[in-house]
């Protein structure tokens, strides 16, 4: 594999390297031969870009692999990859690539086979500016409803999505329903608060929301929503809510530190409901 300017200009001064990760030798012309032994960023973990490959057939050869991006994806500032895959359907095969910064590329990552609940890999919301708080939500994106309408047709599916994309959902939900400013809060610091949403009138209502995405047979304890009702009165939050993909323990609701705060101060959503809320804002 030779560099762009070797491939243009085939009798300049020629360089070869094989790199370890791959094993594959490449011809590189001198201003990127200079690049490759001064840059350290070349193993795939510190790579600068990526390039996706999908297939039906899992068995073809990957150099048959149809490329997906019509350009390399770089990476975020977080060092993620995000790319949004337009509807593909169950069944799907894809691999990854990784390139360097004179665009040397990896062997083919594991091969990932798309199935319905995969489409939360995808991105949920658009972001804005980031604040103090976290990052405000802009829109809601295509992949969102796509969720809704898994969930619908089987409810189990819940307990597949991983929390952080619980949290985006969630916080999508109250993008749909029409408050004015949501912000998601970052996975760490976010003192209690997962999502807060404010809603602008003749007044402010400010509203927190706590995301437990929990398995079916993991019920919130009183502990839980008690540490809640103690994040509500140090943030000042007009309301809070506890959200949950499984339950609530038996008798929680009659709990002497919790129940003189509900519904006008706290609000606590199991799985039935949050289903029923979700769908009912998909409808709309």
């Amino acid at each position: 594999m030779d560099c762009i300017h070797i491939a243009k200009h085939p009798n300049q001064r020629q360089y070869r390297i094989t790199p370890h990760s791959t094993g594959i030798q490449h011809r590189l012309c001198e201003s990127c031969f200079e690049i490759y032994e001064n840059d350290p960023r070349k193993s795939p973990r510190e790579s600068e870009a990526y390039n996706i490959y999908q297939s039906t057939d899992p068995n073809l050869p990957k150099d048959q692999w149809t490329l997906v991006n019509e350009k390399p994806i770089p990476r975020t500032s977080d060092n993620r990859m995000q790319f949004l895959i337009k509807s593909p359907a169950p069944g799907s095969h894809f691999y990854i690539k990784t390139l360097n910064a004179v665009g040397l590329d990896s062997l083919p990552s594991k091969v990932i086979t798309m199935s319905e609940s995969n489409v939360v890999l995808k991105s949920i919301l658009t972001f804005g500016e980031n604040t103090d708080e976290g990052k405000l939500v802009e829109a809601v994106n295509i992949p969102w409803f796509e969720i809704l309408d898994i969930l619908a047709k089987d409810p189990g599916t819940a307990f597949s999505i991983p929390p952080d994309k619980w949290e985006e959902i969630i916080a999508g939900a109250y993008q749909r329903a029409g408050f004015d400013e949501v912000t998601l809060t970052p996975r760490s610091g976010d003192y209690g608060r997962d999502v807060i949403a404010v809603k602008k009138g003749l007044g402010t209502v400010r509203v927190i929301d706590q995301v437990k995405a929990y398995k079916k047979e993991h019920l919130v304890t009183a502990n839980d929503v008690r540490a809640l009702v103690g994040v509500l009165h140090g943030d000042g939050a007009s309301k809070g809510f506890l959200t949950t993909t499984s339950d609530f323990a038996p008798k929680l609701r009659s709990d002497p530190l919790i129940a003189p705060f509900m519904p006008s101060r706290l609000e606590l959503i199991n799985g039935e409901n949050l289903l029923s809320r979700l769908l009912e804002l998909r409808r709309s």
